[in-house]
């Protein structure tokens, strides 16, 4: 596996609107348990987006989603530690 970047922060509320607002992404999923359209949590983490919405957001802001082995390179840290 190559080198690869992995952001330190999620997607807020908040950014994932512009995404919206630019017209390349859905507006993600209400309900009870889900941030999207409740006033008040526009710098809560975004939730109640499925796999095409993440996808879609990641493309408009020039990334990618990453890959099952390189999520765990990640939680493993330099030291290749077995229980990060």
């Amino acid at each position: 596996m190559g080198a690869f970047q992995i952001d330190r922060t999620e997607v807020t509320v908040e950014r994932y609107d512009k995404c919206v607002q630019a017209g390349a992404c859905t507006s993600a999923n209400t309900g009870d348990s889900c941030d999207w359209g409740q006033g008040g949590r526009e710098n809560h983490l975004v939730n109640c987006v499925d796999w095409e919405q993440a996808k879609a957001y990641c493309r408009w802001a020039g990334k990618r989603l990453h890959t099952e082995a390189e999520w765990e390179k990640a939680a493993r840290g330099t030291d290749e530690r077995t229980y990060p």
